[in-house]
């Protein structure tokens, strides 16, 4: 069987299902024509066939020679490199050819395997298997860090993906060195599933011309709970699997408003990325069209009485919206979804479940539940199931979901399993025999799972991290047989000279994150040097929360890192006041706070170091202390809207300092604080004298002086946050008069402690 009858036997397979078929052409040399000429006959079969071409520069030679030998078809032909593959996401194609020859980015895989229709193939060209697993790609390259090099890079991914290739019905494999099939499935013909047939609902609000534009049933039915959601305030849950048509239905929505609505409605859109919102604003563009409404697009869109525009998710909340629209909201923080709902009367979240944007049933179980629990809202849920472009059951969006474990869950734990809680171990897992082992299946699954649940935001490229970069590994809680916490470490540090003086440059280096932004932000070559652990990711299954798992975890990893001679263990993350309590409490020390909030989560990001050695003790608490005297001195101007809770905790440290200086005033300052602390001036007369004291204070912690946590909030707020007393007084829960005496008696006891007594030798004049 040549190229051309294996191209035309996989075309029945895929036409008789409505689902998709793969052909791996594989092989040492590259035979342009073999592919060519199947990509012919598929054109004969398909007179207007769309074909998408992804590959690199050289893969532009056979896009040239394909557009040569079909030029005087009525095909369309376009070539993506993969750094832009991003941009076929929401596009519809008949054949897709994918050149894996040199590159192999599990995100690329997860991003372009569902843009093909059912009845249509995708292509994927490949080295010869054996050479293959032995090479080195270019996403490869980028997984190795120093001191590592690319010879230290492992193949598991590769092994892993060649191994689900073979086990697929569906999946065609052609050796283009003997031109031959070396895999042909069986025949596994399906009667072609049709279609429930769309029926529109006899009452209906919305326009019949949105209604008609319906790809589904469910899209239908999505629009029909819509028309009585905006009626009543609460949340509106919309789940799916990729391709389900959930976000396009939503633009169909906005259409349907700006045409029924009597009163004018502002509507925010948001999501972690303004591209996860393409395709609602395109249906929403089409909707008006259908519509013949005329719209005004400018950064945002106005259309007869609605206005609608994107925010990103921690901006939204700085907006008063109608009704606020959040796609993808699984790839958001919890809290701030909370925050979502509080804020708006009428809120609509829409989420993948399964496929590249995916998060599992994290979402439903971390923030359905919570809703639920603290009677947030009303909710109207629906779950989409039937898939736009190909019939449900299409085997090759098994295979990708299989391969990339993007439908990946943790073990069921039942009363039974609580029981052993007391039982856990601690273990280092061999993660090449997860990847290369089909026994060790359950294992690996579990692991990704319980990231899913923990609502990590998952992309395929993880899952290659954590197979084949030298310098990550994973450690895991077991309880029975189940795993129920995940531990991913990275090696870094040990850094060399030279590559230290190039980092003080600016070089930035893969991989030695904490390393290069200490080396970097205290201008320290020492710290770099030093050997360590970056915990990349720590999880517990939602079930066990609360258990003491995770700190069970550090606390053996602290042990393993120890006996190996480490000096140090970290972390980087999104500073909630929750997780940095839980940073604190297992004896990690906050040196470096980023200087923006992460444009997602709205929360800026902290590194935390817990010391294993003496040298790296000596350091970590000198960069504690300066970390502390910067915060203080620029949090009003860098920093400014940060919390004080989080503010709170990067001002508690567990080392006992003395100020690198002493206090020194002037003799009128002097004064000035005296009338105050006699009642006779305001705060507002020595909020200078006032933050001086309270900057001293902080600073000091070797003092006999301890004040409550309420007061040193109170003293972040009015002297580092520069908050108004209203704001303060809210924020603290106490009455703004409470707040005025609570801050004069603090000022009192810290001037007594720190100057008064010897203002005489003090004053600077």
């Amino acid at each position: 069987m040549n190229a051309v009858k294996l191209c035309e036997e996989a075309l029945k397979e895929a036409e008789a299902s409505n689902h998709r078929r793969i052909i791996v052409f594989c092989g040492r040399k590259y035979h342009e024509k073999v592919v060519c000429d199947s990509l012919e006959f598929c054109t004969k079969i398909y007179k207007k066939a769309s074909i998408l071409i992804v590959g690199d520069e050289k893969t532009l030679l056979l896009n040239e020679a394909l557009e040569e030998v079909l030029k005087n078809r009525e095909c369309s032909i376009k070539f993506l490199s993969f750094e832009k593959s991003i941009k076929a996401l929401g596009t519809t194609w008949d054949f897709l050819v994918v050149d894996l020859r040199r590159d192999l980015t599990p995100n690329d895989i997860g991003r372009l395997i569902g843009i093909v229709r059912g009845g249509g193939l995708i292509f994927l060209l490949t080295p010869n298997f054996d050479s293959w697993i032995e090479m080195k790609t270019k996403f490869q390259e980028r997984l190795y860090t120093y001191p590592y090099t690319l010879q230290d890079v492992k193949n598991n991914f590769i092994t892993r993906f060649i191994r689900k290739l073979r086990d697929y019905e569906g999946i065609y494999i052609y050796d283009l060195d003997f031109d031959k099939p070396i895999k042909v499935p069986k025949g596994i013909f399906k009667k072609k599933r049709k279609r429930r047939k769309i029926e529109i609902p006899t009452k209906h609000e919305f326009p019949r011309e949105i209604y008609e534009m319906c790809a589904t049933q469910e899209q239908v039915e999505v629009l029909k709970l819509l028309e009585n959601f905006i009626k009543d305030s609460g949340a509106f849950v919309l789940t799916a699997n990729r391709g389900r048509g959930k976000s396009a239905v939503l633009g169909l929505f906005l259409a349907c408003l700006a045409k029924v609505s009597k009163r004018r409605l502002r509507i925010g859109v948001t999501s972690p990325e303004k591209e996860n919102v393409k395709t609602l604003f395109e249906f929403f563009e089409r909707g008006l069209e259908k519509l013949n409404i005329k719209y005004y697009k400018n950064g945002y869109y106005e259309a007869r009485k609605i206005f609608v525009e994107y925010n990103k998710p921690y901006l939204l909340l700085n907006y008063n919206y109608d009704i606020a629209i959040v796609d993808e909201a699984a790839g958001i923080r919890v809290p701030l979804l909370y925050e979502i709902i509080k804020k708006f009367k009428k809120t609509i979240f829409s989420s993948t479940i399964h496929g590249y944007e995916g998060a599992g049933r994290g979402f439903s179980i971390r923030f359905l539940k919570g809703i639920k629990e603290k009677n947030m809202a009303k909710i109207t849920e629906f779950k989409m199931e039937e898939p736009i472009r190909y019939a449900s059951g299409d085997i090759i969006e098994k295979w990708l979901f299989d391969t990339l474990l993007l439908d990946a869950e943790p073990s069921e734990i039942g009363d039974e399993d609580l029981k052993l809680i007391d039982r856990l171990k601690y273990e280092k897992p061999d993660v090449d025999e997860w990847f290369k082992n089909e026994k060790k299946e359950r294992d690996l699954r579990e692991f990704i799972g319980i990231y899913v649940l923990a609502h990590y935001r998952n992309r395929p490229n993880d899952l290659a991290v954590l197979a084949d970069a030298p310098h990550h590994s994973v450690r895991v809680a077991r309880l029975g047989n189940k795993i129920v916490n995940a531990l991913q470490i990275a090696r870094e540090g040990g850094v060399e000279d030279s590559y230290i003086d190039e980092m003080l440059k600016g070089f930035k280096p893969r991989g030695n994150i904490i390393p290069d932004v200490l080396t970097k932000h205290f201008r320290s070559r020492e710290f770099a040097k030093l050997v360590g652990y970056r915990i990349v990711r720590i999880a517990t299954h939602p079930k066990l929360m609360r258990h003491g798992i995770g700190s069970f975890m550090l606390s053996n990893l602290t042990k393993e890192a120890l006996e190996k001679g480490f000096d140090w263990l970290g972390a980087g993350f999104g500073s909630s006041e929750e997780l940095l309590r839980f940073w604190i409490k297992n004896e990690f020390v906050p040196v470096h706070l980023s200087f923006e909030r992460n444009p997602i989560s709205g929360e800026y990001s902290v590194i935390v170091v817990k010391p294993l050695s003496d040298r790296a003790e000596e350091i970590i608490k000198e960069m504690n202390y300066e970390f502390r005297l910067k915060f203080l001195g620029s949090v009003l101007d860098v920093q400014f809207d940060i919390e004080i809770e989080i503010a709170h905790l990067l001002l508690s440290t567990p080392y006992k300092y003395k100020p690198h200086y002493e206090l020194k005033f002037t003799k009128t300052q002097i004064d000035r604080m005296q009338a105050y602390v006699d009642e006779l001036l305001t705060y507002e007369s020595v909020a200078d004298v006032c933050r001086e004291l309270a900057r001293y204070y902080f600073l000091d912690t070797d003092r006999n002086l301890s004040l409550k946590d309420r007061q040193e909030k109170l003293l972040i707020a009015k002297c580092f946050l520069a908050k108004s007393w209203r704001k303060t007084s809210n924020l603290l829960d106490m009455k703004e008069g409470r707040a005025l005496y609570e801050m004069r008696n603090i000022m009192k006891r810290l001037w007594k402690e720190y100057y008064a007594e010897n203002s005489s030798d003090k004053s600077s004049d």
